[in-house]
């Protein structure tokens, strides 16, 4: 096995660490991926926006609702005949 190699530093690099540091080397993000990227994130914040208007559109009715189920759950139940 060969001695460990010294650079600049306190860092010791032998020819596996070598390796493994030349082979790992970013690549930029290619057109085409971002395209798809932009793409796909802007669907989700429109679907997203669209889910939140829908909620804050109906918030009052839905509360409107859960009271009046509240209410009748409240009721003493009605005696038979």
């Amino acid at each position: 096995m060969d001695a460990p190699r010294r650079l600049t530093g306190s860092i010791d690099v032998t020819p596996q660490h070598n390796r493994l540091l030349t082979e790992s080397r970013a690549t930029m993000i290619s057109d085409g991926d971002l395209y798809t990227l932009a793409i796909a994130l802007g669907c989700v914040s429109a679907v997203l926006i669209v889910v939140y208007h829908f909620i804050e559109v109906n918030a009052g009715a839905i509360s409107r609702y859960e009271q009046e189920l509240a209410q009748e759950a409240s009721k003493p139940p009605k005696a038979a005949r």
